[in-house]
Formats: C-alpha cells, structure tokens, sequence
C-alpha cells in the first residue's frame, strides 16, 4: 500500500472514532482506536516522502481531527468520572440502609437491640 492510502485510512478510522466518542460508545471507541493504531504503525514503518504536499494535508487534517478526539474524550472521561461518583454515593447509602434495615429486621441475632418500643412488641 502507498503512504497516502495509509494515511487516508487512518484518517478514516479517526473520524469513526470522532463518532463514537460523541455518542459515547466505549467499546467501538477501543476497537476503533486499535485499528488506529495498526495503520499508524504501518505508516510508521513505510517510506514516506516527507516533503509530498498531499500527505502533508493529510497529515494536518489528521492533526486537526484528532485534537477533536481528545477533547471528545477529555469530555467524555468527566461525564464518566460524574456518573461513577453517583454510583458510589448511591452504593454507600444502599449498604448504610441495609444495615439499618438489618439491625431493626432482627436486633437479638447481632447483639443490637432496638429501640424501647421495639423491645415492647
């Protein structure tokens, strides 16, 4: 394969990835961002003309794109961070509440008892 047809590919799967990152699918962002990085190796390890003007567009064009990308997953990365610190809360009020439910479900098997009107029944 030509430099430019790897480029073009690579290209390609940039903005596959630009599309992932925005609807927020994390399994196609990873694979996608694999098949990247092939044709980036492959690219890597090509003869490439350094001074060739279409790769050069390429070239920025990629640079542009991907600057997108990484803001996308910048983005992406706090709204998982926010989503998660919403889990754990919820986690830690779950297991505070079952163990309040627990404690009053049967207050002699963990040697707490209740309150007094718990003990009047």
């Amino acid at each position: 394969m030509k430099p430019i047809d790897i480029l073009e590919k690579i290209l390609e799967e940039t903005y596959i990835l630009s599309s992932a990152l925005e609807v927020q699918d994390i399994d196609m962002a990873l694979k996608t961002l694999e098949r990247r990085n092939e044709w980036v190796e492959k690219f890597k390890s090509s003869n490439f003309d350094p001074t060739d003007q279409q790769l050069k567009i390429l070239i920025r064009k990629f640079d542009d794109e991907n600057k997108l990308c990484i803001e996308k997953m910048e983005d992406f990365k706090g709204s998982m961070e926010v989503e998660l610190n919403q889990v754990k809360i919820e986690k830690k009020n779950l297991n505070k509440n079952l163990k309040i439910h627990e404690q009053y479900a049967n207050p002699y098997a963990n040697d707490s008892v209740g309150n007094a009107f718990d003990l009047k029944k």
